[in-house]
């Protein structure tokens, strides 16, 4: 019979920087990474007030850029570099996880850098990874500016892109996805200088509510004697 050990066993998780590869690869094309980025530009934004979002693209490089929301300081940097860490959500993000972000920008390229300030200080802070593709955990230097406005800001971009962009899938993603938030003037997004907009689709003021009211007759069988019972049906069509 085996003797139980007198020393308890522990073991510990850890974490490596070779998970990064793993992360980076759960995306399956270029549109995801794209949305996993734009979704923590809209996030950042204040209630109340319209975020401008600036996206520029090429064949070599990605940025987007939000103003005017709440921007990101010292913080929620390193918070940022925190693989895996739960944030904190408010009602309306799209995102719950501080790895989706990290993990796009490796996806679809090779270097990225950030430029932050918090709303309401004009102080901006600078970070950058060389090599996104080297994938062990590191430290970052931060470089502290003056901000040129109390406008949160948040700036990310990626080089050295590995994937293409095609700007007109792009523009179609964004007004699609976040119609509600274009029409009702929450989100302001241009694209290499071209404002995106979305389709309004009033169907309140283009269709007619038709509605409609009866009971349904008396049948009778052939050799006579009655076949079910009356039945009122109602409702309303768009028409």
């Amino acid at each position: 019979m085996a003797q139980q050990s007198k020393e308890d066993i522990i073991l510990t998780e850890s974490f490596e920087g070779g998970l990064k590869h793993s992360l980076y690869s759960n995306f399956r094309k270029w549109t995801e990474a794209f949305l996993e980025l734009i979704d923590n530009a809209v996030s950042n934004r204040i209630p109340g007030k319209q975020i401008s979002i600036v996206i520029l693209t090429s064949s070599k490089m990605m940025e987007i850029i939000n103003k005017g929301g709440y921007g990101m300081d010292i913080k929620e940097l390193q918070e940022f570099l925190q693989w895996g860490k739960i944030k904190p959500r408010r009602d309306y993000d799209l995102g719950a996880y501080s790895q989706g972000g990290k993990s796009a920008m490796g996806y679809l390229g090779r270097a990225m850098k950030v430029r932050a300030s918090p709303n309401g200080k004009k102080q901006m802070y600078t970070m950058e990874d060389s090599e996104l593709h080297d994938y062990k955990l590191k430290s970052f230097r931060v470089t502290t500016l003056d901000a040129p406005s109390l406008d949160g800001l948040v700036d990310i971009e990626v080089t050295g892109l590995s994937r293409k962009i095609n700007g007109e899938e792009l523009e179609i993603l964004v007004a699609n996805i976040y119609r509600p938030l274009i029409l009702n003037g929450s989100i302001n997004v241009t694209h290499n200088g071209k404002k995106i907009k979305a389709d309004d689709f009033p169907l309140d003021t283009t269709f007619n509510i038709q509605k409609f009211d009866f009971t349904t007759p008396q049948m009778i069988a052939l050799g006579g004697g009655q076949i079910g019972t009356p039945k009122r049906i109602h409702g309303w069509i768009y028409c």
